[in-house]
């Protein structure tokens, strides 16, 4: 920045204003080589300004910007468009000239510090600069620095880990190993409440408010040698406190393990009862009971999730999983939960079928599944999993009785998987209290994609989506990534894993396979297809949707709803037409029943349809353009859920006439029914860690008022 001799700053004048915009975590101001000064982001809101005077000479002035960031967007919707780093603009204020606007002027670009350049955290490297002998507690706070000691590792081989509460942000290495980066975060929240009543929300029943979420740094001892180990800091933030090693003891001294619990104020605990397994034999996935196991051990039952067990609402299907299978682990006890009367409600049970199943080299646990009867409609019930000895609570609401002007909510989401968009899409699902029960539009957990059809992917998307399917029935239609045909490693049945998981009440719709059924919820009349059973003239399949939807009484349920995996209006170029063989089988059916919505997922992005058909063609007209028909469905595609394949984001140019919204992020919907005549629909994307509500619209029923929305 070249400065003119007659600047009135130069003459006493007041010093002129550097002002900074950054998207970064830290913004560093260097004027002349010297340190002028700093600001800071937070993990909440990275955007900031860095205002401050800067003394500057006569001549030509260097700046220099140093951008901090500890993690860089990587996942999200849109995330490629997350821009983060100095952005500007970058200006002077207070010259004579009045602004001077820095952000067009050439600029260099320099990644990585000179520390890092020289690789000072070798050992070696360390002794070819000169160091300052001080300690951390008494430094004065510079917002750069490299720290480097020495440590002799403690005796034994217990666990090491280095506790960098008191530190701020940086990265450690020890002996030249790159431990990685520290930030250290305190947790916020209220914590001296808790209560699990009605809907889960990740921020209930929180501990450690204050506390930082992370301080223990693991140290592989591999690493270390007996004595002079080289720990090494590179530190840029200013708020250091101490550091100090921490192990559990010396080698001579047995240490049990140790487990700290922690209860909210007010509670008490009343029982600790442990599980032992003793010790088991074998490798992940297929441990044998080992010679130390306790015969009372209790059995962890987990992966808990639900699904309507009957055609209109009246029966739960509860379904869980046990490693053994002891007596009693199958048996659900269930009761209309409390009011404010003196009665207890009476106590029931139900007893589940139980299985297993081996898909290549592993072995499912227990698969119970337990269908509760005869519900009271619209009324909360409490149910226990297990026996006394192993027992977990949780609850669910049945549905009003089916009926036309009933209000009742669905969230509609596809494609999930288990990322950190799919744990974002569904707790901002959970975080919703409308939601009632979800329909699915297919692809679960996306085992297949893993070597060998993993089953454990399996297991772990139990575990992720029990916090919402444990509370509220999932309505699932199955998607390709449920087929699991592995003929090449010996497993040649299709959707093994999933119908053995993922039970449904196919039975009472009439149906024989459970790849297709219907239900009736509320208001509404529920249809779920299969895009991978045949559905060809005179299959099972065909003849059961041609007689389902002759059997659909839309005085009682005005809404009608079809589920497909693979769309039938879709502009995306990935799984374009995958799903027109069969809109040419059942689309003119769907009219002519004036289906109110199809939903879909498969492509991995969002999009919905105007009411359009295509169903005049025939081998001469050549009437193959689809056009504007109030009879006809809206069709949505919601495979946006969060998958492991990434975000669909090549559509089609231009748009079609058919396709009023499309959209490449993650998200879910919500259908809120209001009447036998309206319900709102609204796509919620995924953004800045926040649920945006980005596509809305009124629906009209098809049945009761076909009016174009």
């Amino acid at each position: 920045v070249d400065i003119g001799e007659t600047e009135s700053f130069l003459h006493g004048g007041e010093l002129p204003t550097l002002i900074v915009q950054s998207t970064c975590h830290a913004v560093h101001i260097f004027v002349n080589g010297q340190l002028s000064g700093s600001a800071f982001g937070t993990r909440q809101n990275r955007r900031f300004t860095y205002r401050g005077k800067i003394n500057l000479h006569s001549g030509t002035n260097r700046i220099a910007l140093l951008s901090v960031a500890v993690g860089l967007p990587n996942v999200g919707g849109h995330f490629e468009s997350w821009n983060t780093g100095i952005l500007g603009p970058v200006a002077l204020h207070s010259l004579s000239q009045g602004k001077r606007d820095l952000s067009w002027q050439k600029w260099t670009y320099q990644v990585e510090l000179r520390g890092e350049a020289m690789n000072l955290a070798y050992p070696t490297n360390t002794l070819s600069i000169g160091w300052m002998d001080t300690s951390l507690t008494v430094q004065k706070p510079q917002p750069l620095t490299w720290h480097k000691t020495y440590f002799d590792a403690p005796e034994g081989d217990e666990p090491l880990a280095l506790d960098m509460e008191g530190m701020g942000k940086g990265q450690i290495w020890v002996n030249g190993e790159s431990i990685g980066r520290y930030w250290t975060a305190f947790a916020t929240g209220d914590c001296n409440h808790c209560s699990y009543t009605g809907t889960y929300k990740p921020n209930k029943c929180l501990s450690g408010c204050g506390q930082p979420t992370q301080r223990y740094y693991h140290v592989p001892r591999s690493w270390l040698k007996p004595s002079q180990n080289l720990l090494f800091l590179n530190h840029h933030h200013p708020n250091i406190k101490n550091w100090h090693l921490e192990s559990y003891g010396k080698g001579q001294t047995f240490h049990r393990p140790k487990v700290h619990l922690k209860w909210s104020p007010g509670q008490a605990n009343s029982a600790i009862k442990f599980a032992s397994f003793g010790t088991p034999l074998g490798k992940c996935g297929r441990y044998q009971q080992g010679e130390c196991h306790a015969a009372t051990s209790y059995a962890i039952l987990e992966r808990v999730h639900l699904t309507q067990g009957d055609h209109d609402g009246r029966a739960m299907i509860v379904s869980w999983v046990t490693p053994l299978n002891l007596a009693g682990t199958n048996v659900v006890t269930y009761w209309i939960a409390g009011n404010s009367s003196d009665v207890k409600p009476a106590k029931k049970k139900a007893h589940g079928s139980t299985s297993s199943y081996r898909f290549y080299d592993y072995t499912s646990g227990f698969l119970h599944h337990a269908t509760i009867k005869g519900l009271e409609y619209d009324t909360k019930y409490i149910y226990e999993v297990g026996t006394a000895k192993s027992v977990r609570q949780f609850h669910f609401t049945t549905p009003p009785k089916v009926g036309p002007d009933v209000p009742y909510t669905f969230g509609i989401i596809g494609d999930l998987g288990q990322t950190y968009a799919s744990n974002e899409t569904l707790y901002h699902y959970m975080s919703n209290p409308k939601g009632q029960a979800v329909l699915f539009a297919g692809d679960l957990s996306y085992a297949d994609d893993q070597p060998n059809h993993d089953q454990r992917k399996w297991d772990t998307w139990g575990r992720f989506m029990e916090p919402c399917a444990a509370y509220q029935p999932f309505i699932f239609a199955a998607g390709n990534h449920e087929i699991d045909f592995a003929p090449e490693i010996g497993e040649p049945h299709a959707f093994k894993p999933y119908m053995h998981r993922y039970p449904n009440s196919y039975k009472s719709s009439g149906s024989i396979s459970p790849l297709w059924y219907s239900v009736r919820r509320g208001p509404a009349h529920i249809i779920i297809l299969s895009s991978y059973s045949a559905y060809g003239k005179y299959t099972p399949q065909y003849l059961w949707l041609e007689q389902e939807l002759k059997n659909v009484n839309r005085e009682e349920t005005p809404w009608l709803i079809v589920i497909v995996h693979s769309p039938w209006y879709n502009s995306n170029n990935y799984h374009y037409m995958e799903g027109e063989s069969m809109r040419i089988a059942f689309e003119s059916w769907l009219v002519n029943s004036k289906v109110d919505l199809v939903l879909a997922g498969h492509v991995h992005a969002y999009e919905r349809s105007e009411r359009f058909s295509n169903i005049k063609y025939n081998i001469t007209n050549g009437l193959s353009t689809p056009v504007k028909d109030l009879n006809a469905p809206m069709y949505i595609t919601i495979g946006d859920g969060g998958n492991i394949e990434g975000i669909a984001n090549s559509y089609t140019d231009p748009q079609p006439s058919y396709s009023a919204y499309r959209e490449a992020s993650f998200g879910h919907a919500l259908l809120e029914i209001k009447n036998k005549t309206h319900a709102l629909y609204t796509w919620h994307r995924n953004q800045d860690n926040e649920p945006v509500a980005a596509d809305s619209i009124m629906l009209y029923n098809r049945y009761n008022l076909q009016t174009d929305e």
